[in-house]
């Protein structure tokens, strides 16, 4: 079973404190960020930002990472998700039930509350390497149970660089071996 599939929801995407949250996680159509997934059998995956629309003067993004699909935005405070949206092809015409999932901006260690789960922000920055190269980032930890979290570094203007889903005592790693930003407009 893959456990990213289980806490994906958690981690996406996938992003801090020196501006905008869109600074982090570029979410712009057609940036696509590859991922060596290290489990009982590597493989590799490809997350992609499919579509850009507008509901309610709120601008969304739906991403599909891991075979599922997300819905996510940019704000002052730090991207959020549409945790209602799960999965749909097409936004609800409901309002979407919107947490904070990644917070900005980050200056110092803190922890905040992000739907039902708990994150702690680690700072400063960390060094990680990857094939796709060196990057700082600022390290999340989620927290969703006493069996489960998910550990996310991200880089500003990359976005998630490295990420480690942990469910009962499995873990799963995944490094960034390469991407594709487009220049945002």
């Amino acid at each position: 079973m893959c456990i990213y599939k289980y806490l994906l929801f958690i981690t996406i995407s996938v992003l801090s404190g020196f501006g905008y949250a869109g600074d982090y996680y570029p979410l712009d159509v057609g940036n696509t960020w590859t991922y060596k997934i290290h489990a009982e059998k590597a493989y590799h995956i490809e997350s992609k930002v499919l579509a850009k629309v507008k509901v309610a003067n709120t601008t969304w993004y739906k991403m599909k990472d891991f075979g599922e699909i997300f819905w996510v935005r940019a704000a002052e405070d730090g991207q959020h998700e549409a945790m209602n949206w799960y999965g749909e092809q097409r936004p609800l015409k409901s309002d979407p039930l919107d947490t904070l999932l990644f917070k900005y901006p980050v200056s110092a260690a803190s922890i905040y509350i992000a739907g039902d789960d708990t994150v702690l922000v680690s700072y400063p920055f960390k060094k990680i390497s990857t094939p796709a190269g060196d990057f700082e980032c600022i390290m999340y930890t989620i927290y969703t149970d006493k069996n489960s979290f998910a550990k996310n570094c991200l880089s500003q203007g990359v976005g998630i660089v490295w990420s480690e889903v942990v469910v009962d005592g499995i873990s799963e790693v995944a490094e960034l071996v390469k991407y594709k930003i487009h220049s945002q407009k």
